[in-house]
């Protein structure tokens, strides 16, 4: 390997766009770059080889956080040791920057320390407004919904009782008819379906504004998913269908409200049937690292334009479904901390992924003490 003569290194460390520093074993200065100067906002004269390490710390007063960092790595001899340290430069411009520090040892000359600074502040100015964005998106999507349950709450007891009317009326003029009519039949049973539908939305509305709070505790997550794959063959059976089920569940304990959280899985289970044609229905549900649990099917898939719509309120592509299934679970995995994604191809399915937070895992122990599951 071609070895640089030392004027070479120091012409090529001078010209980087980072702060470099190389401190000797008593402290002095031994090499630094014009961009150190730079992003500190101090003169080059006071970063020279008649400077010690003890002068730059006097020259920028009250940034502990950056002394702190030189002094770790001086004391506890550290390695590659990287920190992120606020820093406020003489001309009283707070700045973020990225220090790494490491030892350098060089045969007869003793262990130096190298110092390389860089200067993030757009980067974290950046992150900072994008993650203002995304609370001001969370604020306004989490104030949307509750408007809309306040309104929808409204319409529902505006509709519970002629929805309840309609379809008392009908039954009642059902029993007035005379045998044999089968046109009025007709007539009166669309009446009587569209009223147990309306009935069925307001039901809907009315669970969804009232959901609970979760009241979270240790579940075993096997018996949540093999409950809510029982319900999903009960509800397949008298369908006259098939589930073929797949699973990968390891034995883990959740941080979860049972209740809500086994909602969640049926929600998702349901609509793969529901979107899966054939008399058979492979179902597929993976626990993975996060935790994640995906659930994929072979079913006829979600188009572009239907997509950004699958978690909106009342949004359908069936006529019997009220349409807030998605909506729903997406509320409750949220009030766990959580989150729901959606990725589908038309025609080959879709894939359903539920995280929950890290700290809503943890390795099931024999013997640990644990509330049944519903």
């Amino acid at each position: 390997m071609k070895r640089f003569s030392s004027e070479v290194i120091v012409g090529m460390v001078r010209t980087l766009p980072l702060g470099v520093m190389v401190l000797a074993p008593m402290g002095g200065m031994v090499l630094t770059n014009p961009a150190l100067a730079a992003i500190l906002g101090l003169p080059e004269d006071l970063l020279t080889e008649e400077s010690s390490w003890a002068d730059l710390l006097q020259a920028i007063p009250g940034n502990l956080a950056l002394t702190q960092v030189l002094v770790d790595c001086v004391e506890h001899k550290e390695l590659r040791s990287l920190h992120d340290v606020p820093y406020l430069r003489p001309d009283g411009m707070p700045r973020k920057l990225s220090v790494t520090t490491s030892f350098l040892p060089l045969e007869d000359q003793g262990t130096h320390v190298v110092v390389v600074i860089e200067d993030v502040t757009d980067r974290w100015h950046a992150q900072d407004v994008e993650h203002e964005r995304a609370r001001v998106s969370e604020a306004f999507q989490r104030q949307r919904t509750a408007d809309l349950e306040l309104f929808a709450l409204s319409v529902a007891h505006q509709i519970r009782n002629p929805a309840m009317a309609i379809g008392g009326m009908a039954s009642l003029v059902r029993n007035h008819l005379p045998a044999g009519d089968d046109k009025a039949d007709r007539f009166l049973d669309v009446i009587d379906q569209e009223a147990r539908r309306l009935e069925n939305l307001v039901r809907t509305v009315v669970d969804f504004a009232f959901l609970p709070t979760p009241s979270p505790r240790w579940a075993f997550l096997p018996e949540l998913v093999d409950t809510a794959f029982k319900n999903l063959v009960q509800i397949a059976h008298a369908q006259g269908r098939e589930i073929l089920p797949e699973t990968q569940v390891p034995d883990l304990d959740v941080l979860v409200d049972p209740l809500l959280f086994l909602r969640v899985l049926q929600i998702v289970l349901i609509n793969t049937l529901d979107h899966t044609p054939g008399p058979q229905v492979p179902v597929r549900l993976n626990v993975g690292n996060g935790p994640t649990i995906t659930i994929i099917d072979q079913g006829r898939g979600i188009d572009e334009k239907t997509m950004p719509h699958i978690f909106s309120p009342f949004f359908t592509t069936r006529a019997d479904r009220v349409g807030m299934g998605l909506c729903l679970a997406r509320k409750i995995i949220r009030e766990h901390g959580g989150g729901i994604a959606v990725e589908s191809t038309p025609g080959r399915g879709t894939r359903v992924t539920i995280t929950l937070p890290v700290s809503s895992c943890r390795a099931a122990e024999a013997g640990t003490c644990r509330e049944s599951t519903p």
